[in-house]
């Protein structure tokens, strides 16, 4: 912030900040969580959308970060950041980030929690955890689940279904439903129904027709988990109840009539929403990238962090604290060796009593953020 101070104090001060034992992940996320709930309430919907994401937090360049996860290649490590975006349902607002996890080699660090846990199985049970964790929070409105494609898994819709949570995925051309009298895939089944044009879009600067259909079906094939057993194999198909849903196909079409995307959608949101808005529910989970990309390289550059003089005392947080970037990633950033940087947001700490006061750059407004002091302190 252009406080007249340069960024290598306040690097030194969120070093302080980040080394002070009472700094816990659960704690730097009350003013994220109490913003959150003040945006949401604001928003005034019946809807929120829970928007879920996972990316990839690239390390390469960090060598004395201990922690640092290995993913595809020798060279591939780094960290898997998890997040959840609330977005209004009304107009894809970005309301707020209450919660993130963070898997790295030795386990995941929560926003939620104080302490490491160990990894999950599977990336879609640590989301199940989440999904649980935000239902928990009652903020208000009805949550509405939004996760691409690597959520067309049967067995955690199902699981979603029974908590009683709201889900909208979308879903791969290949899976299999029951329609009608048969069982068919949802790309067959898409070729099978009416569409109603609904509105009209710019794609790369061209006029496109966005047409709409929707359908009732049926999920009866069995879950299949990824999990290795004792034995080493993969665990065998489980089969499950059959799981009602609505299949909701959006298309992009050209002014010569060529299609241009489409999209297969599954949700358990109720018929008085509009296949029209659900479709645009979905178009509303591009924000979640917005965010991932103000974090890596248009603002915070986290994958930046620590890679700049040696011994500089964000590199040094980092090493005490490998859990650092669920609390602190949507909160600061800091500049490499020390550099003025305009376009990244700092975070303002200052002296008070035995520990640090805060003062977060809280509140997503259009991608800026708004400066909000932490309630526990004046």
């Amino acid at each position: 912030m252009p406080d007249g101070k340069k960024a290598a104090s306040h690097a030194q001060a969120m070093g302080r900040f980040l080394a002070n034992p009472r700094v816990t992940p659960e704690g730097l996320s009350v003013p994220l969580l109490a913003a959150t709930r003040e945006a949401v309430t604001a928003d005034g919907g019946e809807y929120v959308l829970a928007v879920a994401d996972w990316s990839r937090v690239n390390d390469g360049g960090h060598a004395s970060k201990r922690d640092r996860l290995q993913m595809t290649h020798a060279t591939d490590v780094g960290d898997e950041l998890q997040s959840s975006l609330l977005v209004s349902a009304e107009d894809g607002a970005p309301l707020g980030v209450p919660v993130q996890d963070l898997v790295t080699a030795q386990g995941v660090w929560s926003s939620c929690a104080d302490t490491i846990s160990p990894k999950v199985s599977s990336p879609l049970d640590e989301l199940s955890e989440r999904m649980s964790w935000l239902e928990q929070q009652k903020f208000g409105p009805r949550l509405v689940h939004v996760i691409d494609r690597e959520a067309d898994s049967v067995g955690h819709l199902r699981r979603w279904t029974r908590d009683g949570q709201l889900w909208l995925v979308r879903a791969k051309g290949n899976s299999t439903v029951r329609y009608g009298n048969g069982s068919m895939r949802i790309d067959a089944v898409a070729k099978q129904l009416g569409y109603t044009r609904e509105r009209q879009v710019l794609c790369q600067g061209r006029p496109i027709q966005h047409w709409i259909a929707s359908a009732p079906v049926v999920l009866t094939r069995p879950a299949k988990p990824k999990k290795i057993g004792a034995d080493g194999r993969r665990q065998r198909p489980v089969p499950g109840e059959p799981l009602k849903a609505r299949l909701v196909v959006s298309r992009l079409y050209d002014e010569a009539g060529h299609l241009v995307a489409e999209w297969f959608l599954l949700t358990s949101v109720p018929e008085t929403v509009s296949a029209a808005r659900v479709a645009l529910w979905y178009d509303f989970r591009w924000q979640i990238e917005s965010f991932f990309k103000l974090l890596k390289q248009a603002g915070h550059q986290l994958e930046q962090w620590g890679t700049g003089e040696r011994g500089s005392p964000i590199q040094a947080s980092a090493d005490r604290h490998p859990g650092l970037y669920p609390g602190v990633a949507p909160l600061c950033a800091a500049d490499r060796g020390g550099t003025s940087r305009p376009a990244v947001s700092r975070a303002l700490v200052r002296q008070a009593d035995e520990g640090i006061s805060p003062c977060y750059p809280l509140r997503l407004v259009g991608w800026r953020f708004h400066t909000v002091r932490h309630p526990r302190f004046p």
